[in-house]
């Protein structure tokens, strides 16, 4: 009896599951490196190349945290900040950090990645690195000068607003080593509000109260998991990928959560 294969599971962005059959891109998909040394060779315009979803070979090689292909297409001169042609407008750098490979986030910087390229929702890759909780990734992105005070999604969050969404309490420590305690630069960060008037601390106790006021909905797994080739990546579970949204609505329609948070839990940052 012939075994089906396991099903491909869908991953952060993964919403392209038709895949280009493009020999250069799947090559860079896959992690080939000697054949797609073997195709650059012979046309160096393959590292340049669009696919159906307007994707590069560099934006394939970066989703999948394939380091060596990523140096390799670098090497023949592909656009370290190329654009996608789909509605999210991610280039290399996010991808990378959404993957949590550390080591394709170096090589791009190395390449001169734009820090400040702002996605769809106005994330700049630091604030993917605190949402894929890659401490490496969102070093390297501090250490070559992202800002956690200046950089803010459409939102208004920083990248400690998504860190607290997401529970990432290292993460968090790591942004905030960056200040001295007590400093007036770390009482900024911790006093900056996103749209929903919250801090980052508010925003992750209030994410808290919802987990466990709604156990049936927030404990369960929910159908996304990950690509097999990303290392170091947690499965998305339903609290991690609705609680911002359901809280965004609750708090839109209905006053009373706000008032959860100034009864419990005040402007105290005591999530690290």
């Amino acid at each position: 009896m012939r075994i089906p294969k396991k099903p491909h599971q869908v991953g952060l962005d993964e919403l392209h599951e038709e895949l280009d059959t493009t020999p250069v891109h799947t090559a860079a998909r896959d992690g080939k490196v000697k054949e797609l040394h073997e195709i650059l060779r012979v046309d160096v315009m393959q590292a340049m190349l669009v696919d159906k979803y307007g994707l590069t070979p560099l934006h394939w090689a970066c989703d999948r945290g394939e380091a060596e292909v990523s140096r390799l297409l670098l090497h023949y001169n592909a656009d370290v900040n190329a654009i996608e042609k789909r509605m999210f407008k991610r280039r290399p750098l996010h991808f990378a950090v959404l993957a949590g490979s550390e080591e394709t986030v170096r090589e791009l910087l190395s390449h001169n990645a734009d820090l400040t390229a702002q996605d769809y929702r106005g994330w700049a890759p630091i604030h993917g690195a605190a949402y894929s909780g890659d401490l490496g990734a969102l070093e390297a992105l501090l250490d070559a000068g992202s800002s956690v005070m200046t950089q803010l999604t459409r939102q208004n969050e920083t990248a400690l607003h998504i860190a607290a969404s997401r529970g990432r309490m290292e993460v968090a420590r790591l942004i905030l080593s960056k200040c001295c305690p007590g400093d007036e630069a770390e009482k900024y960060l911790l006093s900056i509000k996103n749209d929903t008037g919250l801090t980052a601390a508010q925003w992750h106790r209030l994410c808290q109260v919802y987990i466990s006021s709604s156990p049936e909905l927030f404990g369960k797994k929910d159908n996304y998991g990950t690509h097999s080739r990303r290392r170091d990546y947690e499965p998305r579970t339903s609290t991690r990928y609705l609680i911002p949204m359901v809280l965004r609505a609750s708090i839109t329609s209905n006053s009373g959560v706000m008032d959860i948070v100034a009864k419990f839990y005040g402007n105290v940052a005591t999530f690290v």
